[in-house]
């Protein structure tokens, strides 16, 4: 992606300002705080097509949702199609069972797809998940929003 500096920030130009942003990214869950989901989206003005994500080695997952979390990570792997502004998340587990012991765990995220103008560079990174051990996990809003309603 070209980049140049305007008025102190920074903006797209040229073709790559018309081309999707595939990303992939292991996030808490904004209800429960505590829940580790995968999340993959396009946050680029053009619908994304063969957007293949790998994951290596595999993300880890809590017994009870193995078989989505693999199935999940299998089908990313395929290809999907992803239009501008869509998001989906697959459930991996609770942090705490996720998250322990003292070592890394880092898994290499490798993202490529095709966009209207063709392919887009393949972009590599690696997360580990044990970034995350002892963080603060807590839902989004306030004990206000928690309270039953009234009518």
């Amino acid at each position: 992606m070209t980049a140049r500096r305007t008025s102190g920030s920074w903006s797209a130009t040229g073709a790559d300002a018309t081309q999707p942003y595939v990303w992939a990214d292991v996030r808490g869950d904004d209800v429960t705080g505590s829940l580790v989901i995968l999340s993959v989206g396009n946050s680029g003005p053009a619908i994304a097509t063969n957007a293949r994500i790998t994951i290596d080695p595999p993300l880890p997952s809590v017994p009870e949702l193995r078989n989505r979390a693999e199935a999940a990570q299998r089908r990313l792997a395929d290809g999907i199609t992803l239009p501008p502004g869509r998001i989906i998340t697959w459930p991996l587990g609770q942090g705490s069972s996720l998250l322990n012991g003292d070592g890394p765990q880092r898994h290499t995220f490798t993202i490529s797809a095709e966009g209207p103008d063709g392919p887009l560079p393949q972009l590599t990174y690696t997360l580990d998940l044990a970034d995350w051990r002892r963080a603060l996990a807590r839902p989004s809003g306030t004990p206000a929003s928690l309270r039953p309603s009234r009518n």
